[in-house]
């Protein structure tokens, strides 16, 4: 009995990801450099969100789709990124850093004022979207902590 995955050079994976709003429309994936790890990471950017995919693995478990069992159980799942920690490295230069030139060449000297400045800005956004939140977001611990700032 053929499967619908027959054919596939991959075998397929379980993927959670966003809809787009538009059933025309798709999501674009693209390869960025990781702003910690400097390697090459998978994103998705989908209705001018940006997300980046992640993986999860349990010892044992197993996947059902269609007729087709998954084994190895794993499961991949995209989580919202501000593209700002994406482009950081990049954008750090100007945003955090004083510039300065000597003898035709730039330099960027780190500047506290403006990197304090700008996650200043960050915490206060959050400030206003954790009140939003729902009772049953895992995050309440750390709500009650930031909301103190």
């Amino acid at each position: 009995m053929a499967s619908w995955c027959d054919g596939m050079a991959a075998a397929p994976r379980v993927l959670v990801a966003p809809r787009p709003s538009d059933a025309n429309c798709q999501g674009n994936v693209l390869s960025l450099r990781h702003p910690k790890s400097d390697e090459e990471t998978g994103y998705l950017f989908v209705d001018g969100k940006l997300h980046e995919f992640n993986w999860f693995k349990e010892h044992f478990g197993s996947w059902f789709l269609g007729d087709y069992v998954c084994e190895d159980g794993s499961l991949y799942y995209c989580t919202l990124v501000d593209p700002i920690f994406i482009l950081l490295p990049i954008l750090k230069l100007h945003i955090c850093c004083f510039p300065a030139e000597v003898a035709d060449v730039k330099f960027f000297r780190l500047d506290n004022s403006k990197v304090l400045s700008w996650l200043c800005c960050k915490v206060h956004n959050l400030k206003e979207v954790f009140p939003k939140l729902g009772k049953n977001y895992a995050a309440q611990g750390e709500k009650e902590i930031c909301m103190s700032l």
